[in-house]
Order: structure tokens, then sequence, then C-alpha cells
């Protein structure tokens, strides 16, 4: 594989942001605002962050940023010294694995009742190479420097798809980006990577705005960050990152973004939250905006009131007047999830263009 190996091998210098660590005092404000579904609290019981919010001036930065890191999801640096991600070991655990699958089915089955996470990195780099993009892959990860995984592998694949989109779309233009549910921003770094954005807007549960923010600030450190107080005047800035509480959504009162995008937390949301999310979608976007969401339908979702419902990707409140450019099976995740007399939960890619004014 021809990698574009980076200049330098120099560790990278983490660092924890001054506005990342003024967010954190402030959090358990934020936290007390708003209440998350019962799938996120779980989550979020089960990392430390908590403890950092009960006290956060009692930390030490390290002490902060295993509370951050511990919420996972993020990028895990390669090893000082290694510019190949294919010859790291994660990497190569995974493109040996689903070389050996097709010759001992029986064993690796039962192999695989171990590391679900093994699985679909083994097939998401067997889809990759399929569709001829694996040293595409490997390059990007070359230049920032970080290890393959069954994640980074999704959040790639994605990226390219949007940059396909636009060069389709608008050649030659950068974006003023909102994405809902970011995880640990990683969707973002590639994007950036890829020379589409302008300015990146994440909206989301205040604990895991600190992971994207943490990540933001690692891999694109020559970008401004800022973290939306209540009843702030928000407008997307060039070079900026901004996050925004789950609770604070009254400050986007423009049609700022000219693309939105969701991929796998609408299914773990409730109803009600899913139906105000798509309402300041079609509320914020630019008239003729790509919105593109992927998501996993939970058949028996629980609410918080003790109800559940079919969260079921097909039925989301999308306007009739979008012009549909995807709507299909997302062969991706169907790829990676699937597994030997596995049959996966549907998962629904849609692509559009939105027209927000319209009734």
């Amino acid at each position: 594989m021809n990698l574009q190996t980076p200049n330098t091998l120099a560790p990278r210098n983490k660092c924890l942001h001054p506005e990342l660590k003024r967010y954190m005092e402030s959090l358990g404000n934020l936290v007390a605002a708003y209440q998350p579904s019962l799938f996120w609290e779980r989550e979020l019981d089960n990392s430390l962050i908590s403890g950092l919010i009960e006290d956060i001036h009692g930390k030490t930065e390290q002490e902060i940023v295993e509370g951050i890191c511990s919420l996972r999801y993020g990028f895990t640096d390669l090893p000082e010294g290694c510019s190949q991600p294919d010859r790291q070991e994660a990497f190569q655990q995974a493109w040996q694995l689903w070389q050996t699958l097709d010759q001992k089915q029986k064993a690796i089955r039962k192999e695989l009742k171990q590391d679900a996470n093994l699985l679909e990195h083994a097939q998401g780099l067997r889809f990759l190479d399929r569709q001829g993009l694996l040293e595409d892959y490997v390059n990007a990860l070359a230049k920032l420097r970080i290890t393959s995984s069954f994640s980074n592998v999704r959040h790639f694949y994605y990226a390219r798809l949007i940059q396909q989109i636009s060069n389709e779309r608008w050649p030659g233009q950068t974006h003023d980006f909102l994405e809902i549910g970011a995880g640990a921003g990683n969707l973002a770094v590639f994007l950036k990577n890829f020379g589409l954005v302008q300015s990146y807007t994440i909206v989301d549960l205040p604990e895991m705005l600190v992971n994207a923010a943490y990540t933001i600030t690692n891999y694109l450190p020559e970008y401004d960050i800022r973290f939306c107080a209540e009843n702030n005047e928000f407008t997307p800035a060039k070079q900026t990152a901004s996050f925004i509480p789950a609770s604070h959504l009254n400050v986007l009162n423009g049609s700022f973004f000219s693309i939105a995008l969701n991929f796998n937390s609408f299914m773990e949301m409730d109803k009600q939250a899913i139906d105000g999310y798509f309402n300041l979608i079609y509320r914020c976007c630019k008239p003729k905006s790509l919105f593109l969401n992927v998501n996993r339908r939970q058949r028996a979702l629980p609410q918080r009131d003790g109800t559940s419902f079919d969260n079921n990707p097909l039925f989301y409140p999308y306007r009739p007047t979008d012009q549909v450019l995807q709507w299909e099976e997302d062969v991706l995740q169907q790829v990676m999830r699937s597994g030997y007399g596995v049959v996966p939960s549907l998962v629904v890619i849609r692509a559009a263009l939105i027209s927000p004014d319209a009734s």
C-alpha cells in the first residue's frame, strides 16, 4: 500500500483546552437541566464522568483526561515511531481474521462470541477492500496517526460519502456542519481532513460534548472552540467548532447550516426527542441543504414513561418536499454487523436535500 506518511513521528502533545476545562466547571448545572434517555443514563453511569462533575476542582488534569476518555468512542494514537496503521496490531488482527473466515467457520464462530467488535472490524475492512477504499482508509489513518477500529471504518466511509455528494453538488465548497449526537467527534476530524469543513457545530448530551471537544482540540488544534451558553447569540464562525448542550437549543434561531448529520443516535432517543431534533434541522438548515442520517431499527426502545416504541428509521418525520438522493438499507453496517446465522436489525441510510421553509 502506498502510504502517505506524516513528516514527523513525534508523540502528539495532548492537552486539556482551557475553554474545555471552563465548560466542565459548569457541567453540573447543565446535567441537572436535562434528562437523557434511559440508554444514555446507563452509559454515563458506567463512565467516570459523574465523579468529575461532583468534584472538578479537586481533580488533576490527568484525572480529568481519564474521566473524559472513559466515555469511550475516541481515537487511539499510533504507537510512537509507527506511521503505518496497516502494520499496527488491531489492524493486523482484524485483517487476518476476515481472511480465515471462509476456511474456519466453526472455530471462528466460537471465537467471535468473545469479541463482537473484532468481527465488525474485520468485516468492515473487507467491505472497504471490496469497495476499492482500503488504501485510502489506511492513508487517512496514517495522516492522523491513529489506529484502525470498527468505529473508524464507519466514520471514514461516511465522510467519503459526504465528500462524494459535496463534490457532485457543490464542487470546491466548504460547509457549515450541524451534527446531532456526535459521540467523540471523530467524524468531524475525518471531514476536516477531507477539506469539507468551514465550521462544525455539535449538539449532544452535556457529558458527551466533553468527549467531542477533547477529540477536536487534540486532532484539530487549529480550530477555535466555543461552548454555547443559554441565550447566547449563535452564528457559525469559520475555523470554529461549537458545542451546544441538548438543553440549550434555543440558541439556534436562524438558518445556518448547509449539511446536517446524525449517525446511530436517533435510534437511541425517545420519540419526543427525535421529533424535536427534526424540527430543529428543518428550522436551522438553509434551503437545499443536505440532511444525511444512518440509524438502526430498535423494535422496542424503552422510554422514560415506562412505555416502549418501535424506533424505525423509516417512520421518522421527514417532509414530503425533501429531494431524496438516497434512501435504502445501509450496506456498510448491515455487512459489518452480520455473522454466521445472524440477521442484523435493519439499518437505513437516507440522504436528501431539504427545504426548511416548505410547508
